[in-house]
């Protein structure tokens, strides 16, 4: 089975953008994350039988059409936060919008319904950028770049010769132009 989870999606623009910011403002000695897997998780759903897959996506066709956006939703990147456990070093918004908590308090009640094993933490929505982190990074002196959010899709985590890639396999449109 698929290890499966929902993540708002990320522009390649604006993942290249976030890769070059890391680069020149953030440059740590960590295993960087491949700027294709740069996403906001919404929920994770990890592996499920197929019927259960379905019904998640029964539910993310509902609050993506209760949550729809009058335009593309931009999300300021103004802090930076260690994941210690994880070992992950990562960007996040101070100001989490309510569509946004909206959508993985819903995908994460439904998973939560149906049986699926959600963490009871509060909902941090972030980018991961570092692997295999040992410490708290600084702060950089420069504000990571906006992104701007029109989608998020139900991806697919798969490792191939010790690489994590995420393929998207639904996708769902917040904001249709």
């Amino acid at each position: 089975m698929a290890r499966l989870f929902f993540a708002l999606d990320i522009h390649p623009t604006d993942q290249e953008q976030l890769s070059l910011w890391r680069q020149q403002y953030l440059s740590l000695p960590f295993k960087t994350i491949t700027p294709t897997n740069f996403h906001i998780t919404l929920c994770f759903i990890g592996s499920v039988e197929e019927q259960k897959v379905l019904q998640m996506c029964n539910s993310a066709d509902q609050l993506c059409k209760a949550h729809q956006l009058a335009y593309p939703a931009n999300i300021n990147i103004d802090s930076c936060g260690w994941f210690a456990k994880a070992k992950v070093i990562y960007l996040s918004s101070t100001q989490t919008p309510k569509w946004l908590s909206h959508l993985a308090y819903g995908l994460n009640e439904t998973a939560c319904s149906l049986g699926i094993f959600q963490e009871s933490r509060p909902y941090i929505p972030h980018i991961s950028i570092y692997r295999k982190a040992k410490f708290t990074p600084p702060q950089p002196q420069h504000q990571a770049p906006s992104i701007t959010i029109k989608s998020f899709s139900l991806y697919r985590s798969s490792s191939l010769r010790n690489e994590i890639h995420y393929q998207a396999i639904k996708k769902w449109y917040l904001y249709d132009n």
